[in-house]
């Protein structure tokens, strides 16, 4: 068996790795994480609702013309003047 005690023994003996500056960059590991993961989650959030309007705008600006043509074919009275209508000009 390989024995790496003299490894972990030479990190815990060396003044630049103090048991509290691991707790302190694991902490600080931890925050950035749960910012970083809330944060996109919000981004993603507002990106969906933006897609949703522009989706919602782009189906009402195509959608609207052909309900107003299905309606005025269907509705009798949207039909406009007939020849009968119109005012007979002076000769």
């Amino acid at each position: 068996m390989i024995s790496y005690g003299w490894l972990l023994a030479g990190i815990a003996k060396s003044p630049e790795h103090k048991p509290d500056d691991m707790n302190k960059s694991t902490l600080n590991f931890w925050i950035l994480f749960t910012v970083s993961i809330i944060l996109s989650a919000l981004i993603i959030s507002i990106f969906i609702k933006v897609l949703k309007v522009a989706l919602f705008v782009i189906l009402v600006l195509v959608l609207a013309p052909i309900i107003y043509i299905v309606l005025k074919l269907l509705l009798p009275g949207a039909r406009g003047k007939s020849e009968d209508d119109k005012l007979k000009s002076r000769p």
